[in-house]
């Protein structure tokens, strides 16, 4: 019987080790993860924080699922460090669990920046349910809010503070809002939004401190010398893979675990998934860190079939992002920006009012588009991308954008190239 050993416990583990129930009945799996409790919902933590979801409803299994299927479960207990040679991993405890085969899917944490007074209390980051119970515990006594960054994260850590009625600044680097998600053009609608509902969006700014007395937050401090009160600060700045644990061990890193298609490492029985791993993306060269719920999921199935002996190879990941802004939708997928170079790429765009449409296309490809509004193509989209459906076999990208029979067209596509 193969002793399966996976470190983590979120969307790359779990959907790991349900396909290894699904295919095989012969095997031991051991999950080890720091947090207590079972698997959660990372995608709706800022519920949690506006009240509009329960604690017990983020949950996606009870721990009878874990017992049920003979999983042994060793939680509240961190792994530090990885044995190859010897086929163990070491626990925070000292104790060592040997496996035959091992899954890395330790996932990430939000990254902090060097900021001096980033450790006062009233910071936080938004990754976890303690997170998100330390931030709702701390808007209930607070008025002013200010969040570093103007990606996901911070958005939708901003629009549940703001059900708490305080008053909101977002600190953005960048020239825009939502700047790996959206286009400039795109992000101008979505900062529209949140202005006319009173939030405050400097952009282009950076921060030289966060400012308070007896170790509390009082303020944040701009590189401008502009000082902003704040009761509560949300950090918003991107992810770093927990990968501590396989430093100086031989497994091959860069911003992440690297791993092939397969979602093997570099070292015969050990494989990565989701927000740790590095991998193949579909429409970008090279290998990325993609962060996404929907590719953990796909990564961790893909190392379960291949545990299993079912040899499965990733295609690649393809980032879909979909967010609701007071009312107004937004989406994207694949690449949103044109490249320094823009050699081979072209824009085709329709825009309306409250309405935005983009398809990016490259060698004949869409590789990726931005939707705001009616974003029922964007599905569609993402099919046509992920199967590289050439535009000799389709509507010309104007007729696609103004609302071409969607339905006709899937099952057209479909039948072709399934």
């Amino acid at each position: 019987m193969d002793n399966i050993v996976i470190i983590g416990n979120s969307a790359a583990a779990l959907s790991a080790v349900e396909t290894i129930i699904k295919s095989d009945s012969n095997s031991s799996v051991t999950m080890i993860c720091d947090e207590k409790g079972p698997a959660y919902s990372r995608v709706l933590i800022s519920y949690l924080i506006s009240e509009e979801m329960t604690k017990e409803r983020m949950y996606l299994k009870d721990m009878n699922f874990y017992k049920m299927n003979n999983i042994k479960t060793i939680f509240g207990n961190r792994a530090v460090k990885i044995l190859p040679k010897e086929k163990g991993v070491i626990l925070e405890n000292n104790k060592i669990i040997k496996y035959d085969r091992l899954l890395i899917a330790t996932g990430a944490r939000p990254y902090f920046p060097d900021i001096k007074g980033i450790e006062k209390d009233g910071v936080f980051g938004l990754r976890t349910i303690p997170d998100a119970i330390s931030i709702h515990q701390r808007v209930k006594m607070a008025k002013r809010a200010v969040i570093l960054g103007g990606g996901l994260v911070s958005l939708k850590g901003a629009l549940a503070i703001h059900k708490h009625g305080l008053d909101i600044t977002l600190i953005i680097g960048s020239n825009q809002i939502l700047s790996q998600m959206l286009d400039y053009r795109s992000a101008s609608f979505i900062r529209e939004s949140l202005e006319k509902k009173g939030y405050k969006a400097l952009t282009s700014s950076d921060v030289r401190e966060i400012g308070g007395s007896n170790g509390k937050v009082e303020e944040v401090v701009l590189t401008s010398g502009k000082k902003i009160p704040a009761d509560i600060v949300i950090v918003g700045k991107g992810i770093v893979p927990n990968t501590e644990l396989v430093e100086d061990t031989g497994i091959e890193l860069d911003k992440g675990i690297i791993v092939n298609d397969y979602m093997e490492t570099n070292i015969k029985d050990i494989y990565a998934a989701g927000d740790v791993a590095q991998g193949s993306d579909l429409v970008r060269k090279g290998k990325y860190i993609t962060g996404t719920w929907p590719v953990a999921i796909a990564q961790g199935r893909i190392a379960g079939y291949n545990f299993v002996g079912r040899k499965k190879k990733y295609i690649g990941a393809l980032v879909m992002n979909v967010i609701d802004i007071y009312g107004i939708t937004v989406a994207s997928v694949g690449i949103t920006h044109l490249p320094e170079n823009k050699s081979g790429y072209e824009e085709v765009v329709i825009e309306g009012q409250n309405n935005y449409k983009k398809l990016v296309i490259r060698n004949n490809l869409i590789v990726g588009g931005v939707f705001i509004g009616d974003i029922k193509i964007s599905g569609l989209i993402l099919s046509l991308i992920r199967k590289r459906v050439s535009l000799d076999r389709l509507p010309t990208p104007k007729k696609l954008l103004q609302g071409y029979d969607y339905v006709r067209l899937l099952k057209y596509i479909q039948k072709i190239y399934n």
